[in-house]
């Protein structure tokens, strides 16, 4: 069984949106991301080094490693004014 993570959104007009992610992606993408930040570096902006810089990504990728173990925890379930809705599921 491949484990996601999945992301809800509820618009205020009823419209829903349904959106899964496979963990190996989530990796993937920050192996990519780091990989581009490495060789890219000479070519950014100051803001954005210095900005990238305060990431640790090998700690990011823990961190999704570990949240594996909690199936169904609810990361993030907000809720604004006017009726829409977000919620980030493990």
């Amino acid at each position: 069984m491949v484990r996601k993570m999945r992301i809800y959104i509820k618009q205020n007009n009823g419209k829903k949106i349904d959106i899964f992610i496979p963990n190996f992606l989530l990796n993937t993408a920050i192996n990519i991301f780091n990989a581009t930040i490495f060789f890219g570096k000479p070519w950014l902006h100051k803001e954005f080094k210095e900005t990238i810089d305060c990431i640790d990504l090998r700690a990011l990728k823990k961190c999704f490693k570990e949240l594996r173990k909690y199936k169904g925890l609810k990361l993030v379930s907000v809720r604004s004014q006017n009726g829409e809705e977000v919620e980030i599921i493990v």
